[in-house]
């Protein structure tokens, strides 16, 4: 769903008729400025969500510190030189390991930017291969798309604030109720494995990761 399509859906439920606001104008901007506030809720939820993991590469250019990606939150698990693995330690943690260990750490923070760090430098010309936990986008536009997998959170969030800034409760909570359903089915869903998958951590990865 493109923020336009949000827009219109919101319209649709909102007055059941009428011209969809235009982008830019203050009761577009409005409804844009409820749906950042329902991508945070939905961002802050006690999950990982799928569609927000990453996966990228970079290529060793002999050095041992290389800039982790604008919109980086955390490593996924190891990360992957050519062949070789390495596992993630905390940056309190690497006084106890050696500049021949195959471990990384991450430093900086969203200001300066996040740096993943190597004990050693990897050959230069290798790929540097990891998966990592991303923020979400932020719309400003009709064509941006939402990527949380159920856009209807959103939309009737926003339609529940709508009425209650209007002062109709009823149909605000009607609209509150159906949104925490769409979350709730959300979270359920983001934890789903395809059938017959194991979901339990490969055989001696326990104990591994962040």
């Amino acid at each position: 769903m493109t923020v336009g399509e949000f827009q219109s859906a919101v319209q649709s439920l909102y007055r059941g008729a009428g011209s969809t606001p235009v982008s830019g104008d203050a009761s577009w901007m409005h409804r844009l400025g409820i749906l950042k506030s329902a991508i945070n809720i939905w961002d802050n939820q006690s999950e990982f969500w799928n569609e927000l993991w990453v996966e990228t590469t970079d290529t060793a250019d002999g050095g041992t510190t290389y800039d982790l990606p604008s919109d980086f939150r955390a490593l996924g698990s190891f990360v992957k030189v050519s062949d070789k693995f390495f596992s993630v330690k905390r940056p309190q943690e690497i006084d106890l390991y050696t500049e021949t260990d195959d471990v990384v750490f991450v430093t900086g923070n969203k200001s300066s930017g996040f740096v993943l760090n190597f004990l050693y430098a990897p050959t230069s010309g290798d790929t540097i291969e990891y998966s990592y936990y991303k923020e979400p986008d932020t719309p400003t536009t009709d064509a941006d798309i939402l990527e949380m997998s159920d856009p209807y959170f959103a939309v009737f969030f926003c339609l529940g604030k709508l009425h209650e800034q209007e002062g109709a409760g009823d149909r605000a909570r009607a609209s509150f109720s159906i949104a925490d359903e769409k979350l709730a089915q959300m979270i359920l869903r983001n934890n789903l494995l395809p059938s017959l998958q194991d979901n339990r951590p490969a055989s001696g990865f326990w104990g591994m990761g962040l």
